[in-house]
C-alpha cells in the first residue's frame, strides 16, 4: 500500500509539474505574441523615408560634418550670421546654407529622390570674421557639400553623402 501511495504521489507531482510547465509555456507564448510586434514597431520608427519626404519643403539644421577623417559640429546656438548652418531650398534650383559669418548658397539639381547634384555652392560675401574652429567648420561645410551626390532621410534626419564625406541635418 505504501508503495502504491508513493507511486501515485510521484505521478501526481509529475502531473502538477507538467501542468505548471504547460501554463508557463502558454504565458510566455502570449507575452511574445504581444511584445514582439511592439518591439518591431518601435524599431521601425526610424525607417528610411527618402522616397516619402520632399526635402525641399523643410528647413534643415546642420548637426555634423564627417570628412571621412574628422567630424565637425556647430558648437554655438547663435552665430554672427542669421540662419547660420540652416539649409533652405528656396526654389527648385536654388538653396541657401549660410556659414557662421557669411551668406552662402548655390544651385542644385534633383532628378530623382535620393540623388542630388550641387551645381554651385559658395559664400557670396565676406562680412564677418570667424575664430579658427568656426573657419574649419565653414570651410569643411563648403568643401563637403559641394561634392554630395546622394541623400537619405531617416526619421527627422537628412544625411547627404559624397566623395568628400557626409553631412547630417535635423528637420527644424
Amino acid at each position: 500500500k505504501q508503495a502504491t501511495k508513493t507511486h501515485y504521489s510521484v505521478i501526481f507531482k509529475n502531473d502538477v509539474i507538467m501542468k505548471t510547465q504547460n501554463y508557463i509555456s502558454k504565458q510566455m507564448t502570449i507575452i511574445l505574441l504581444i511584445f514582439f510586434p511592439l518591439l518591431v514597431g518601435m524599431s521601425s520608427c526610424k525607417k528610411d523615408k527618402t522616397l516619402d519626404v520632399d526635402i525641399t519643403k523643410f528647413e534643415w539644421v546642420l548637426q555634423e560634418i564627417n570628412t571621412w577623417s574628422e567630424t565637425y559640429k556647430p558648437e554655438k546656438k547663435e552665430y554672427f550670421r542669421e540662419n547660420a548652418f540652416v539649409l533652405n531650398f528656396e526654389t527648385d534650383t536654388t538653396f541657401s546654407l549660410n556659414t557662421s559669418v557669411n551668406y552662402a548658397g548655390g544651385k542644385y539639381k534633383m532628378e530623382t529622390k535620393g540623388k542630388i547634384l550641387i551645381v554651385a555652392y559658395g559664400e557670396s560675401s565676406s562680412v564677418g570674421v570667424a575664430d579658427t574652429k568656426e573657419q574649419e567648420l565653414n570651410q569643411n561645410l563648403i568643401n563637403v557639400f559641394k561634392e554630395v551626390t546622394e541623400y537619405k532621410v531617416v526619421g527627422k534626419t537628412l544625411v547627404f553623402k559624397g566623395r568628400k564625406g557626409e553631412i547630417e541635418f535635423k528637420k527644424k
